[in-house]
């Protein structure tokens, strides 16, 4: 019995044609998009998970933005993976799919809407399966939308620190940590504050690597927005060169409070803060 005949395969030039002849320039192109999107949204994701946000409060952020980021990258491959196979239950054309997933891959950022828009196309199309099944398609992406939804919108604001609108000094008095230091303010209710360990991130006149210890008075300006706290260092600090004053923006990060060094107006407040 002869046996089956194959062609032989084809490299180069000759492979790139096969393709096109298959699915189409078009089609082609929107997958070399759809793979450079999964590749770059993987090294977004990669940098967000080197460099999160400073504060605690901004984790629930880095989590959300890392969900998006293995959201796009999913629907990224599975994308490219059904055009190249073809299934008969695909509802459209392997281009119209192909820009689908490129819309996805751009759009990541709102993943819970996508897992609705995914689910109800799963459920549409799964009419021969039994009801609980499709049911429990559109359930997941009901609940993705909205643990998804809340997840993301609490996370945002909170990512940003913000201007508080009014804090009185015994709210604000208590332990104070530097976010990425060794740094411990303490702000007491007699007006009076210790810094100790106090960095360059918080005093820019120090060199890098070198630390003080500082006491003195302190006070809160709540006449300006933002809030600013005044430490006013003792005079009779030995150490070397130390401020005479120190200044403080009061700002929020969602419910929280943290304390940002009075330097910039138009750097945010990070790695620099002090929190609760």
């Amino acid at each position: 019995m002869a046996g089956r005949v194959t062609d032989p395969p084809v490299w180069g030039a000759g492979a790139v044609r096969q393709v096109q002849r298959r699915f189409g320039p078009t089609a082609v192109l929107l997958a070399i998009v759809a793979a450079l999107g999964v590749l770059a949204i993987a090294l977004i994701g990669l940098d967000r998970l080197r460099a999160p946000g400073p504060f605690p409060e901004q984790r629930p952020y880095d989590h959300y933005f890392l969900a998006a980021a293995l959201w796009g990258i999913a629907i990224g491959v599975v994308g490219i993976l059904l055009a190249v196979r073809r299934p008969r239950a695909l509802p459209c054309s392997p281009g119209e799919l192909l820009f689908l997933t490129d819309l996805s891959i751009l759009l990541a950022f709102f993943w819970p809407i996508e897992a609705m828009a995914v689910s109800v196309v799963v459920a549409a199309r799964a009419r021969r399966r039994p009801g609980r099944q499709r049911a429990a398609a559109l359930a997941l992406g009901a609940l993705a939308l909205v643990g998804g939804t809340w997840w993301g919108c609490g996370a945002y604001d909170e990512q940003d620190a913000d201007m508080v609108g009014w804090a009185s000094a015994d709210q604000l008095a208590g332990s104070w940590h530097e976010v990425a230091g060794p740094g411990h303010l303490e702000l007491g209710a007699d007006g009076h504050f210790t810094l100790r360990h106090a960095t360059a991130a918080l005093d820019h006149s120090l060199p890098p690597g070198r630390t003080i210890d500082v006491t003195g008075s302190w006070a809160l300006q709540d006449q300006d927005r933002p809030m600013i706290i005044t430490l006013t260092v003792s005079p009779d600090v030995s150490s070397a060169a130390p401020p005479d004053r120190l200044s403080l923006d009061v700002e929020a990060l969602g419910a929280s409070t943290v304390l940002c060094p009075d330097a910039d107006p138009d750097v945010v407040c990070g790695q620099d803060g002090l929190h609760r």
